[in-house]
């Protein structure tokens, strides 16, 4: 008899896929929500078998990247502050996929400067 496979959805509504209840229920504790059906537009979790780089990609055509190289996988996941985040550590240094980047701090603080950027149009011609 064959195990059933089982949805599970990330906080950001990233999808995986396991194998059997007990495997389902690990993942429901780490924080993965069981879902029945895959919504319209639902994205998946695949990993490239060659390079290792991780990606979301639509569930309806999956097939189309696999042919490509991807294969479904499931991220190592963390729980954190602001929900679950999927980890990748195939790469040289542990990364954080679902995260955004801190934007950077204003370049001049409060004040603009004095003089013109260089490649600001100052005289009026394009």
């Amino acid at each position: 008899m064959s195990k059933q496979t089982y949805w599970l959805a990330d906080d950001l509504g990233g999808l995986i896929t396991v194998e059997g209840a007990a495997v389902r229920d690990e993942y429901a504790a780490e924080g993965w929500q069981v879902v029945d059906t895959p919504p319209n537009g639902a994205r998946m979790w695949m990993q490239h078998s060659e390079h290792g780089g991780w990606a979301l990609f639509p569930v309806d055509i999956r097939e189309v990247w696999e042919a490509r190289g991807w294969q479904p996988a499931i991220p190592t996941s963390v729980r954190t502050d602001t929900g679950l985040a999927a980890v990748n550590l195939s790469a040289q240094q542990p990364q954080t996929i679902a995260s955004v980047p801190e934007p950077p701090a204003e370049e001049f603080g409060d004040e603009a400067p004095d003089e013109p950027l260089a490649r600001e149009n100052v005289g009026g011609k394009p």
